[in-house]
């Protein structure tokens, strides 16, 4: 039987209240946790069909529901090695040299690993693992 709640807060075990529009607003609409290492794998995700490896540090994620718009927030993250003569490790959304945005639409967000220079390197393309990007926005 399906049926619905509907509710304007929500009481925690500790008696505060929330607000219903504070959790549906907050929470992430899509997230994928991705190992880029060799054969790409992903680890855990939600509202994500897939990850595409494009080559070495670029990736294109393809959410299962869409955005209402692409003003959604992304927010990325990946682990660095400790110690590393590389520079800094990041991954990032593809923006082209007009700073208009590489695929990011309602459907899929493209996206690059890089490591910064260092003392000891240029930087460049890089298969980190794991990477974890998270998507925030209202959902088509």
């Amino acid at each position: 039987m399906a049926g619905k709640i509907i509710a304007d807060t929500i009481e925690t075990g500790a008696g505060a209240d929330i607000s219903t529009s504070y959790v549906v607003n907050g929470s992430a609409k899509a997230w994928v946790n991705f190992n880029a290492r060799g054969t790409l794998a992903v680890q855990d995700s939600l509202n994500y069909t897939s990850v595409t490896d494009n080559g070495q540090g670029d990736y294109t994620g393809a959410y299962s529901s869409a955005f209402n718009n692409d003003d959604y927030t992304t927010l990325s993250s990946l682990m660095t090695e400790h110690n590393s003569s590389r520079g800094c490790f990041f991954l990032a959304i593809a923006i082209e040299s007009d700073n208009s945005l590489t695929l990011y639409t309602t459907t899929q967000v493209r996206m690059y690993s890089n490591y910064g220079a260092s003392a000891s390197s240029n930087g460049g393309e890089y298969d980190p693992t794991p990477c974890h990007i998270n998507h925030m926005g209202d959902l088509a």
